[in-house]
């Protein structure tokens, strides 16, 4: 997770060439975070799955679709692997995976 996560927080999980595959609830940060997280600059995080993804949604459908073309993750270039939704992304997201929350 992002340090600047906070609880509650409607979050999703990219995997590395894949796409986005998995939306959840951040619920707090770990109590024994992952040195591995530590060392790039996350922190380890107990979540709440909402939704899986059957197939991820690629950067490349993300880059295309009129919202989620500027969400904030793809201009890093998902240098994180998971990152918060905000609104209007969530909304987004969510109706690319058939999720509704």
């Amino acid at each position: 997770m992002e340090p600047t996560a906070t609880p509650g927080q409607l979050c999703a999980l990219y995997l590395k060439k894949q796409g986005i595959a998995l939306l959840f609830r951040f619920l707090a940060f770990a109590r024994a975070p992952e040195p591995f997280c530590r060392l790039h600059g996350m922190e380890t995080g107990d979540i709440e799955i909402l939704a899986r993804a059957p197939v991820p949604v690629s950067a490349e459908a993300l880059r295309k679709h009129p919202t989620l073309k500027s969400l904030p993750a793809i201009r890093r270039s998902f240098q994180r692997r998971s990152f918060r939704l905000d609104e209007p992304y969530l909304a987004a997201l969510s109706e690319l995976l058939g999720w509704v929350p």
